[in-house]
């Protein structure tokens, strides 16, 4: 009996729509960082650190937080940290610098490697207080630079993973209320989306062109962030 309740689940995984799969390996590595999260919070509350000194929330970005990831992702992550006085920045940064390190690091062993353009809550570009992240925004859309459109679309796709989603919700609002206005950054996105090869017709089906390659992840992305207002 349960030699045939293993072959059922098994047949049912290999059924499944390919949407569905990924969407459980997404549900499953979004399970491994809570699980790195918890597990390095409970280590610094071991050596000393304490809790955590203001709310803060850890972001999934890219595909695992759109769930699309698949068998080899690697680590796009970011953290928001609740606005806090300047004078205590040393304190309390230096704590989520040290809570980003280790689960990152923890991460990496189970098998989701580091990220090698440096996109996670380890590195200070990464890692904001609400406010800078608001800031931040302004300054990127500020002007059409490539770069600038680049960073703002790894971060347009997250994800709350831990911590306090409230934060997420408002960063949301404020790239609602921010990229709107940015004509020219806007135009500058549209035009590197214009620029990426897409197998899709203009009704939105995979074209069955041979000369076009399976269209990848970032062209899909891109358009749908493009149709906000």
């Amino acid at each position: 009996m349960r030699g045939n309740c293993r072959w059922w689940k098994r047949w049912r995984i290999m059924i499944s729509p390919a949407w569905r799969i990924s969407q459980i390996i997404s549900d499953h590595n979004a399970l491994l960082y809570r699980q790195a999260i918890a597990q390095s919070l409970d280590e610094m509350q071991a050596q000393g650190w304490g809790a955590p000194p203001v709310d803060y929330c850890v972001l999934l970005l890219g595909s695992a937080a759109r769930f699309e990831s698949l068998l080899g992702p690697d680590q796009d992550n970011a953290l928001i940290i609740d606005n806090y006085p300047d004078h205590r920045h040393v304190e309390i940064d230096g704590y989520f610098q040290a809570l980003g390190e280790r689960f990152t690091q923890r991460l990496d062993e189970a098998g989701i490697p580091l990220c090698r353009g440096h996109v996670m809550a380890r590195w200070p570009m990464w890692r904001k207080r609400l406010g800078e992240w608001q800031a931040q925004l302004e300054i990127w859309s500020a002007d059409r630079q490539v770069k600038r459109v680049q960073q703002t679309n790894i971060l347009l796709d997250f994800a709350p993973v831990a911590g306090n989603s409230a934060l997420a919700v408002q960063l949301g609002e404020s790239i609602a209320s921010i990229l709107p206005k940015a004509s020219l950054f806007m135009d500058e996105m549209m035009a590197l989306l214009d620029e990426l090869p897409v197998a899709l017709d203009r009704f939105g089906r995979l074209a069955s062109s041979p000369g076009l390659n399976a269209p990848t992840s970032k062209p899909l992305i891109l358009s749908s962030k493009l149709c906000c207002p």
